[in-house]
């Protein structure tokens, strides 16, 4: 293989695996059979360590009954002073200590985009594996932001360094090998990798990546690192989920994963395949393909008397609209607030049913309506209102010589014949 420059800090891992089932998650599994031998040899100023950072040729040979894995790291020290220089090493695997051979072996350069090159046995095979790889998780592949739809390229470049798909799954979680292996659509999508970040990563300036994007959401910010890889890409993809999962708490990833799916814009001559999987994710149209979350409702008092006003307000998510019902009626925007009069005394029931083109979900809320307040006034005796109250200030403040001006003095929308007959016996003007 061919191991370009590598700055300080960077690295390259070799990765050897097996047809045989690993212990780790897998209690009582027997484990590795065969013992393997990775080495590295050839001159050059990188580095060749083993996971715990010594320097070694060679792993060495594994003990059976362990994960079937060995793996070394090519990289150069991160306090180093300098770049290093490309060259050219040899990778070796070999079978020790008399045991079995494999049926299957994988090596996996993974450079994460370094731009190494395999120049012998290339097989250009899967190179999804471990967590990934699982029933319920879902691979995400990387494609550059600049190189999506919005920002003028369609359909999206897939990155060179995104894992591929199709590596079958031998073994059961006890470690039995299966009848037939099984074959999983990895990755399931794609999402954007090489957008801006606080401290990681590099400049596009210093890696000769030309920022000219003409669309405002794809300008680059210069004064900002930027951040590549399926490491970059997989938290926007989770952060899509995570919204989904806000705007209704009771989808399960299942539909979560098959909403990205679905409205994911493909990348390939086929869809899916094992090296875009469904294409690039559309947030947007993904929250469209799920049910919404019951809409909030609140009324501004529990307790009304019949004939007066309260306010309900509600609000939805991921909804084209409402629907009242109960005790009001009509079809209503997404979110709003709206007056409603109870003439009834009890309980006085407002429904309200929001709905997209998956699903509806209703929230109900309800009001105590009591008897409406007593007015007094007219011929009878009962409580003193208000007006009554003004009109004895009137009347005491007259009968300390302050001077008053009566205008129409109304009780309820009628003139009161008896206050003003009482105002006129007070002898003032």
């Amino acid at each position: 293989m061919t191991v370009p420059s590598l700055y300080p800090g960077e690295f390259i891992a070799i990765v050897v695996e097996w047809d045989q089932p690993y212990v780790t998650g897998a209690p009582g599994s027997p484990g590795a059979s065969s013992s393997i031998d990775l080495c590295i040899t050839g001159s050059g100023s990188d580095e060749i360590t083993d996971l715990d950072g010594n320097t070694v040729s060679c792993t060495g040979a594994n003990a059976t009954g362990v994960d079937p894995v060995q793996v070394l790291i090519i990289g150069n020290p991160a306090n180093s002073r300098g770049d290093t220089a490309t060259e050219r090493l040899n990778l070796m695997v070999g079978l020790a200590d008399g045991t079995p051979a494999p049926g299957r072996i994988k090596l996996v350069v993974e450079d994460d985009g370094a731009g190494s090159t395999i120049d012998a046995f290339a097989t250009h095979s899967s190179t999804v594996q471990g967590h990934p790889g699982a029933a319920g998780a879902a691979a995400v592949g990387a494609a550059f932001f600049a190189l999506t739809p919005l920002c003028g390229t369609s359909p999206a470049q897939l990155e060179s360094f995104s894992s591929a798909g199709g590596a079958p799954i031998l073994f059961d979680t006890s470690g039995h090998r299966l009848a037939t292996p099984v074959v999983r659509q990895k990755p399931n999508f794609v999402a954007p990798d090489g957008v801006n970040d606080t401290f990681l990563g590099f400049t596009l300036a210093s890696t000769g990546i030309t920022d000219d994007s003409s669309v405002s959401q794809c300008e680059n910010d210069t004064a900002f690192p930027n951040f590549f890889g399926t490491s970059a890409a997989t938290p926007h993809a989770a952060s899509i989920a995570a919204l989904m999962q806000q705007a209704n708490s009771a989808v399960t990833p299942a539909q979560i994963y098959q909403a990205l799916a679905s409205t994911a814009l493909a990348m390939g001559a086929s869809t899916p395949n094992f090296d875009s999987g469904y294409g690039f994710v559309q947030a947007d149209m993904a929250l469209a393909q799920l049910p919404p979350a019951a809409p909030m409702l609140s009324a501004s008092a529990a307790s009304v008397a019949a004939g007066q006003s309260i306010t309900l307000t509600w609000s939805s998510i991921n909804t084209t609209g409402c629907t009242a019902s109960g005790n009001w009626s009509g079809t209503l925007g997404a979110s709003g607030s709206e007056a409603v009069t109870p003439t009834a005394q009890g309980t006085a029931t407002y429904t309200l049913s929001c709905a997209n083109a998956v699903a509806s979900a209703s929230k109900a809320v309800e009001v105590t309506v009591t008897a409406p307040v007593a007015t007094g006034g007219g011929g009878g005796g009962g409580g003193t209102d208000g007006l009554t109250l003004l009109m004895l200030a009137a009347v005491a403040g007259v009968r300390a010589g302050r001077r008053l001006l009566i205008q129409n003095f109304s009780l309820h929308g009628r003139r009161s014949s008896s206050w003003v007959q009482a105002l006129r016996g007070c002898a003032c003007r």
